[in-house]
């Protein structure tokens, strides 16, 4: 059971997989999106993405400049393969350091739950 709310949790996730391109905020979305996405209110997470995506753009200006809005994840989150974030500098997602607790999410199932679960709730 998560710790942190989880739509807060959901929000770290789609900010950090747009800034950092880590695989494990993409599949740790999916499983958000699999578990507790019927749960997750789309006003409500839309709110805190937009919050952190401020603390990102104020920690990181320059690093942020073109994820300052929602629909600035659009593209990191629809297509995954090949997206590096400003703050991949080494174009790793680090997909190989991923290891699971449970049933495995590949990244295609991944991206599937991402399309149908957090699309919606972001852009209605």
């Amino acid at each position: 059971m998560p710790v942190i709310d989880i739509a807060e949790h959901a929000a770290e996730k789609i900010v950090g997989w747009a800034a950092a391109s880590l695989m494990r905020h993409y599949l740790d979305l999916a499983w958000i999106g699999r578990e507790y996405g019927d749960t997750i209110e789309a006003e409500g997470l839309r709110e805190l993405v937009r919050t952190k995506l401020k603390v990102g753009h104020e920690a990181h200006p320059d690093k942020y400049k073109n994820l300052r809005e929602l629909k600035h994840l659009l593209v990191p989150l629809t297509k995954p393969g090949g997206y590096f974030g400003p703050l991949n500098s080494r174009k790793d997602t680090k997909a190989k350091e991923v290891r699971f607790m449970g049933n495995a999410i590949t990244p295609a199932e991944a991206q599937k739950i991402v399309r149908d679960k957090f699309i919606p709730l972001l852009y209605g």
